[in-house]
């Protein structure tokens, strides 16, 4: 069990399971040792960083402790929000391999918000000689951390940027997704046919005539690899392919009638509108590629909006 406990003794254990990912944070040339703890219960990952290495980068020496000082300090206390003078006056505790000294850590977003102080104490009034560097330092972290968030950041440190991708993708492919095929209903209606064929230069015969092969592709397309991230392959491998590799059931047999029929239904309506929009095929492509890019394709560069002859 790996707890997390300030340093009033109190225990505050976050789950009897805690996954902890650590790294080092890089920030203006300065490195800051980091962590992300996940529970197994679904709670926000909680984003620590050591600190001894942020007293470090503030040209503070000591172990975490030196923090502080920041609140001792009249000028920058009086820009601190009462959260953070709390967080630095609790730290955690942060037991991370066995048999060795526990790591002094404090939240992620105490270094934005501790920086913005220091800040702020300057621009007020220039602090004094002694306090020169910690307000220098202060400045290349707030610039470090203006190009990319401390979340972000220290998701990315830690190798936890993959995990949280990953779990995020399983939530989306949850409310999507159903592995038990579900009733049939018709989610293709027949106006989506009627304007790709006016688009294709097709002759409409109705909804009963076969469709050529190529109409299955581009559904693939326009709609299964643009409805969301992961659901095109997760429905693929739900349904089962004949020996000539035709689908046994249609793909949206496998949707949510809560979630992914839905979406389904949106989406369909909203490629149904460009493509009575567009007056030939290039043209609704382009527009389609804009307005619903195919997920894991690179965003397209802004072009021409007059259709193509």
């Amino acid at each position: 069990m790996s707890d997390v406990t300030p340093t009033n003794g109190e225990s505050r254990t976050l789950a009897q399971t805690v996954k902890i990912h650590s790294g080092v944070l890089k920030i203006g040339g300065t490195e800051i040792q980091c962590f992300v703890l996940v529970t197994p219960d679904g709670q926000e990952p909680k984003r620590i960083l050591s600190g001894r290495a942020v007293t470090k980068a503030f040209n503070l020496t000591g172990r975490g402790q030196g923090m502080s000082r920041f609140v001792s300090s009249e000028r920058i206390r009086a820009h601190m929000a009462d959260r953070l003078v709390e967080a630095i006056h609790e730290p955690y505790y942060l037991a991370t391999r066995p048999n060795f000294p526990p790591v002094l850590g404090y939240e992620a977003w105490v270094l934005p918000e501790l920086c913005n102080a220091i800040l702020d104490a300057d621009d007020e009034k220039p602090l004094p000689h002694q306090q020169r560097k910690m307000a220098t330092a202060a400045k290349v972290l707030s610039r470090g951390l203006a190009i990319t968030g401390i979340t972000a950041l220290v998701d990315e440190a830690t190798g936890y940027q993959e995990v949280r991708d990953r779990l995020a993708l399983e939530k989306i492919l949850n409310k999507y997704i159903s592995e038990e095929m579900q009733p049939y209903v018709r989610m293709f209606p027949e106006e989506f046919y009627r304007q790709m064929w006016r688009l294709l230069g097709w002759e409409w015969r109705g909804m009963s005539v076969p469709k050529p092969k190529r109409v299955g592709q581009l559904t693939d397309d326009l709609i299964y690899k643009r409805l969301a991230p992961g659901v095109r392959d997760a429905l693929r491998s739900l349904v089962p392919r004949t020996e000539k590799g035709n689908l046994v059931h249609k793909l949206h047999s496998h949707l949510t009638p809560e979630e992914g029929r839905k979406a389904l239904d949106r989406h369909l309506h909203a490629v149904t509108a460009l493509m009575s929009a567009s007056t030939n095929w290039k043209g609704f492509e382009r527009m389609v590629d804009r307005a619903f890019p195919r997920f894991g394709d690179t965003m397209q560069l802004p072009l021409e909006d007059a259709d193509e002859a």
